[in-house]
């Protein structure tokens, strides 16, 4: 059974920072130049550099936190003065007189005040750097993490926009010919459960092999197909090998799905062309098709609203400045060229399931 952990890990690392910082202010100058020191490192240098680990420890547990970070400024650089001072004075007045009673000793001195307050804000304003430094690099991480749960969250939720929109527009489909009792239904539901079956395993992936893509691909293009009832053409090539490279899942289809909803609308012969060109690292996308006019607002809206708009967004957040994007539309033509990056690495982002 795992025990649970005492300490929280940010903490544990950064108390041995600190701790590792302390040793570092106490012995690095004895090491690199003790010539320049009148007297060596014993007892007593370090009982009055201890007395300074009680200042640091207030300043960044308490003053930092409650009152810096919180906006009262007034109240911490009173407070921070008072401490520094007030440690000045005891060590002047006390440790001096226990340590060095013969030279360092004796009466008050504001020169001998102000010498000692001067090493306390000294070794205060380097703890003070290191702690505002600590905790905006555990703030920016924090930050970090919550974009990365937010864009993660943006992309479940397109990805389960995909899904359903898919299986239900292909279910009327085939519950259109089965009403008709048309012989199509049985290969239909074959190239249905084949598609389904990618969506369900390779489709949660973050990243997927493209020919695998490649392939949901030519079976979604089949079973649209059994609906031309021969009243057109439709083409689908790729050029070139996918390798081992990776695409994200279901990246493509819904441009796929709009050529033919917008040509099935057209009277004329229809006509669609998609093309995948794999050159090295870039892959070129190219869908065509013709279509009786549509309202502009339609071609966003066509696929349920969902299709283009989804896709979109997809390609930001996941490919970032990693892709080009052109949709163009004529009076008779609607096309979609889309270039990606194939080298991009698998965002961290992207690691989950479902």
């Amino acid at each position: 059974m795992n025990r649970k952990r005492i300490i929280p890990h940010s903490l544990s690392n950064e108390t041995g920072a600190f701790i590792l910082l302390w040793l570092i202010y106490i012995f690095l100058p004895y090491l690199v130049v003790p010539d320049r020191y009148g007297y060596t490192l014993g007892l007593p240098e370090l009982a009055i550099k201890t007395t300074y680990l009680l200042p640091v420890l207030l300043n960044n547990i308490v003053l930092i936190p409650k009152l810096l970070y919180k906006s009262r400024y007034w109240l911490y650089a009173f407070l921070l003065l008072f401490i520094v001072f007030a440690t000045g004075l005891f060590e002047e007045l006390v440790l001096e007189n226990i340590f060095y009673p013969t030279t360092r000793g004796g009466d008050l001195s504001l020169g001998g005040v102000q010498n000692a307050a001067f090493k306390i804000g000294f070794v205060l304003g380097l703890f003070s750097s290191f702690k505002l430094l600590w905790d905006y690099q555990k703030k920016q991480k924090q930050v970090s993490e919550l974009e990365k749960e937010k864009v993660e969250s943006e992309l479940k939720f397109l990805k389960s926009q995909i899904n359903p929109h898919v299986l239900f527009n292909n279910l009327n489909n085939i519950y259109s010919y089965a009403l008709e009792k048309s012989e199509k239904v049985p290969e239909m539901l074959l190239k249905l459960s084949e598609i389904m079956r990618y969506m369900l395993k390779d489709g949660t992936e973050p990243m997927v092999p493209l020919k695998k893509e490649i392939k949901y691909l030519e079976n979604f293009i089949e079973l649209q197909k059994l609906r031309l009832e021969g009243r057109g053409n439709v083409e689908f090539s790729v050029q070139g090998d996918p390798g081992n490279h990776k695409i994200a899942p279901l990246l493509l289809v819904s441009f796929v799905e709009n050529s033919f909803k917008h040509s099935m609308k057209t009277e004329e012969d229809i006509f669609i062309d998609i093309l995948i060109v794999i050159e090295e690292e870039e892959l070129t996308f190219v869908a065509r098709n013709n279509y009786s006019e549509i309202r502009p607002r339609d071609i966003e809206t066509e696929t349920g609203g969902i299709g283009l708009q989804n896709v979109k967004k997809r390609l930001r957040l996941i490919y970032e400045d990693q892709h080009r994007l052109s949709i163009d539309q004529t009076s008779e033509e609607f096309c979609v060229h889309l270039t990606l990056n194939l080298v991009v690495d698998e965002p961290e982002m992207l690691s989950y399931r479902g």
